[in-house]
């Protein structure tokens, strides 16, 4: 009887004070909460942005390497074409030299005929000088 009431009365109390603890605790901890709910859910946002702007500038890595790829095969194709064209360019400087030395022989010949015309024409004159007198 009376013991087991007394225990049973003591049980009570004492669940009846965690009770009131643990509610206690659960009310401070729902005070707290919204404020903590409201970083996490910020801090998701950011989170999300910042996967966001990751994803972003991966593209444009990716876009900037392939635009480096095409630019780098681009400039190799422009310096195979200046080896292509180093051989004619060789060839029309060696042509060029030739030519040149063509007009200046010619300018020579053109010169000594020049010479030949004017003693001719010089020669032609003296005879009737000679004939004058």
């Amino acid at each position: 009887g009376s013991f087991y009431s007394m225990v049973l009365d003591q049980f009570e109390q004492q669940l009846a004070s965690l009770v009131a603890a643990f509610d206690e605790q659960t009310a401070a901890t729902e005070a707290g909460r919204a404020p903590r709910e409201a970083k996490v859910e910020a801090a998701g946002a950011e989170l999300s942005a910042a996967q966001e702007a990751l994803k972003a500038r991966k593209e444009e890595l990716a876009a900037a390497q392939a635009a480096l790829r095409e630019a780098e095969g681009e400039k190799q194709a422009a310096e195979r074409a200046v080896r292509d064209l180093d051989p004619e360019l060789r060839r029309t400087e060696a042509e060029l030299d030739e030519a040149n030395g063509r007009v200046r022989m010619m300018g020579e010949v053109l010169k000594f005929y020049e010479q030949l015309r004017d003693r001719t024409t010089a020669d032609e004159a003296q005879p009737e000088r000679a004939e004058e007198p």
